[in-house]
C-alpha cells in the first residue's frame, strides 16, 4: 500500500509539471514578445543606427560641396591657387562620396538580417521601408553625387589647360543642371526615410 500511494503521489506530480509547462505555453503564446527574437533584432537596429550616423555625417559633408565650390572661386582672378585647392576640395568629396557608400551597404547588411528573424511583423514593415530608403541613397549616390563631383572635376581641368571660356561656361552649365538633379533626388530619399521612420513612430515601435 505505501508503494502504491508513493507512486500515485510520482504520477500526480508528473501530471502537475505538464499541466505547468502547459500553461508556461500558453501564456507565452499570449504575451508579445514572448519566444521571439528580439534581442537580436534590436541588435540590428542599433548597428544599422550607427552606420545610418556614419552615412549621415558624410553627406553633410557632400552637401556642402558646391557652398565651398562658389567660395572657392568667388575671385576676380582664378589662378594655381584656385586650381590646386580645387582638385584637394574634390578629391575629399571623393572620399566622402566613398564612405557614405560604405556606410550604406554596412547599414543594408545589418538591417537584412532582421526578416529571417522571429519578430513581430511591423518589425519587418519596418525594416522594409527603411531598406528602401538605403536603395534611394545608394541610387542618389551612384546616379547623382559621382556624376556631380566628376562634372566639377572637369571644369577644374578645363580652367587648368586654359580652354576656352565658352566650353568652361558650357561645363558649368552642365554641372549646375546636375547640381539641380541632385537636390530633387536628395529630397526624394528624404521623403522615403520619413515614411519610415513615420511608421516607426505612429506604430509605438520604440515603446
Amino acid at each position: 500500500m505505501r508503494r502504491s500511494r508513493n507512486k500515485g503521489g510520482r504520477c500526480g506530480a508528473s501530471r502537475l509539471l505538464i499541466g505547468l509547462l502547459l500553461a508556461a505555453m500558453v501564456l507565452c503564446a499570449l504575451t508579445p514578445g514572448c519566444g521571439m527574437e528580439t534581442d537580436e533584432a534590436n541588435e540590428a537596429l542599433a548597428a544599422g543606427n550607427k552606420h545610418q550616423a556614419e552615412a549621415e555625417e558624410a553627406l553633410a559633408r557632400i552637401t556642402n560641396f558646391p557652398a565651398e565650390w562658389e567660395a572657392l572661386f568667388n575671385v576676380s582672378t582664378v589662378g594655381a591657387e584656385q586650381i590646386n585647392a580645387a582638385r584637394q576640395l574634390i578629391q575629399a568629396r571623393e572620399q566622402d562620396l566613398e564612405q557614405f557608400e560604405q556606410a550604406l551597404k554596412a547599414w543594408d547588411e545589418e538591417l537584412k538580417k532582421i526578416p529571417a528573424l522571429n519578430v513581430d511583423e511591423k518589425i519587418k514593415e519596418y525594416t522594409s521601408k527603411k531598406m528602401n530608403s538605403i536603395k534611394c541613397w545608394t541610387d542618389y549616390a551612384e546616379s547623382y553625387l559621382m556624376p556631380l563631383i566628376k562634372g566639377y572635376s572637369g571644369i577644374v581641368e578645363e580652367i587648368a589647360y586654359g580652354r576656352p571660356q565658352a566650353e568652361i561656361n558650357q561645363k558649368a552649365a552642365e554641372v549646375a543642371t546636375l547640381v539641380g538633379e541632385t537636390v530633387t533626388k536628395m529630397e526624394e530619399c528624404k521623403s522615403v526615410e520619413k515614411q519610415a521612420d513615420d511608421f516607426f513612430k505612429e506604430n509605438k515601435l520604440g515603446e
